[in-house]
């Protein structure tokens, strides 16, 4: 890594590259994750109230446990509005106004949900800390890496892709009376592109040690492992298939919990990332131009083609 107390004190890291030796990063009695999630560089808890967000904590810190369970166990997904109403609001508040008082503002419309910290021993100003970090880096940024990567692989698959995607989710949608959990579950292809996508542009590029991605795409696990290809994961063989994806600090086929490192949100990503169901009941195909950004991937729509069945 570039030298530099920015960035990385010790800009000495060991890469690990394949698809055999990667999952070493998720078992947490080989490696540390202590004030480690963007390379080796720390941020300092200044930002945050003088705690080290979950994020930032290993597993075998006490608070990790207790931090990781209040995101699984007590619904914190289930913010009401007013809470991001006020996260939102904290971006954009003028410079003389402190963050501390945007906080304030935050600990007094949140009441039931940090009422439930305390239930796990976390203090409301540690769990109030702990969500703006939430919102604001894990669901906002990965959002904003996640959804332009998603349509610019679908829009760059070609119609016959987008055909099949449509004909499938229009058909579940049909038989279902509407989009609803049971129907995406039925939606074997759209479950796949999500797979690929996340696959072959992980929203979280880097991972522990800065170990890049690359095992996602190891020639000796993926058929041509650089292509989008959409059907990857559909059928048994595909999903065997579905170890090997690691966009969220874990395989695919592991559950976040409270003891390991995986992404608490996985599963919200992957619903979200259906997005497009509503996006092909409404079109049939579309073009797209694409672009790269510092940190993910820029997608401008060029042209749209409304959908000629329902």
């Amino acid at each position: 890594m570039p030298p530099g107390q920015f960035m990385a004190s010790n800009p000495s890291v060991i890469a690990v590259l394949d698809a055999v030796s990667f999952p070493v990063l998720f078992d947490t009695s080989k490696v540390e994750k202590r004030n480690v999630l963007d390379g080796t560089f720390f941020p300092s808890v200044k930002f945050t109230g003088g705690h080290s967000v979950c994020a930032y904590l290993d597993p075998s810190e006490p608070n990790h446990t207790a931090l990781k369970s209040y995101f699984l166990v007590a619904k914190v997904c289930k913010f009401s509005r007013r809470f991001c109403v006020a996260y939102i609001s904290i971006a954009v508040f003028p410079r003389e106004i402190r963050l501390q008082q945007a906080l304030r503002s935050v600990l007094r419309i949140s009441g039931s949900v940090l009422d439930e910290a305390e239930r796990f021993g976390i203090s409301r100003e540690e769990a109030c800390h702990n969500l703006v970090f939430l919102a604001g880096f894990n669901a906002y940024g990965g959002s904003k890496t996640l959804f332009p990567a998603l349509i610019k692989w679908v829009g760059l698959a070609g119609e016959k892709l987008h055909r099949q995607l449509a004909d499938e989710i229009r058909t579940v949608v049909q038989a279902e009376g509407g989009v609803t959990l049971t129907a995406l579950d039925q939606m074997v292809l759209t479950k796949s592109v999500v797979y690929e996508a996340l696959k072959i542009e992980p929203p979280v590029p880097y991972q522990y040690g800065k170990a890049k991605p690359f095992a996602t795409k190891d020639p000796r696990v993926f058929d041509n492992p650089e292509e989008f290809v959409g059907q990857r994961f559909v059928g048994d063989q595909g999903k065997k298939l579905l170890k090997y994806v690691y966009w969220s600090n874990g395989r695919e086929t592991d559950d976040p919990m409270a003891e390991n490192k995986q992404c608490p949100g996985k599963n919200l990503v992957l619903l979200l990332s259906k997005v497009m169901v509503e996006f092909f009941l409404r079109y049939d195909t579309v073009t797209v131009k694409a672009g790269k950004l510092p940190l993910g991937s820029s997608v401008t729509f060029k042209s749209l083609t409304k959908a000629t069945s329902t």
